[in-house]
């Protein structure tokens, strides 16, 4: 028999674990591990993100960068956390050179949105440690660029957020213009011209 609330303590050093972290815990075989984890799910102690993927923490943020790898946290989600908006997103944008198979998560009152890219497109993104876990997070220029990109934030927003201090400009556009597509490029030059208005 496998003491649950022991077994929840250790899984909640783990932001997203799987039927394998379970085993090697608990010392037993993969059948009896989902059996075990089907249980805990329907008493809702652990909730069920994706194929073979639990997690035990209550706050996305938390965990969005840790369901597919390589992925990042980007665009609004990214933008609020380096308080430069006042902006309070209800959906948290992971970008991934995965293909998931589900597009969307809903998990309490959020909502995690996987955006696939290339890899050329996986860059300017770092680890940062929330809540004692790790996760991966857009540099904030990089959130700016990626939520122009992705339409996720308008002409008139990305300008707004170009104006605040703590952005380094430039750098957006050298972002924007690696990520680049033709329709980008008509984004750059309306931004730039506006920033140098």
């Amino acid at each position: 028999m496998v003491n649950a609330i022991k077994l929840l303590k250790e899984l909640d050093v783990y932001p997203v674990f799987d039927v394998n972290i379970v085993s090697a815990l608990t010392g037993k075989s993969t059948q009896y591990s989902k059996l075990l984890l089907n249980r805990l799910k329907n008493k809702k102690y652990i909730s069920h993100l994706g194929r073979n993927k639990y997690t035990v923490r209550t706050d996305p943020f938390v965990f969005a960068s840790r369901i597919y790898w390589p992925s990042y946290i980007s665009t609004w989600s990214a933008i609020r956390y380096y308080n430069i908006s006042e902006h309070l997103p209800q959906t948290i944008d992971v970008v991934t050179a995965r293909r998931p198979r589900k597009k969307t998560i809903k998990f309490m009152n959020s909502t995690i949105n996987f955006v696939s890219v290339k890899p050329k497109v996986m860059f300017a993104y770092k680890k940062i440690t929330s809540e004692g876990s790790e996760l991966f997070i857009a540099e904030l220029e990089k959130a700016i660029a990626d939520g122009v990109a992705f339409k996720r934030i308008s002409m008139p927003e990305a300008i707004d957020l170009c104006r605040n201090k703590k952005v380094d400009s430039n750098k957006v556009k050298r972002y924007l213009s690696i990520i680049g597509n033709r329709s980008l490029k008509q984004k750059i030059d309306i931004l730039f011209k506006e920033l140098v208005d």
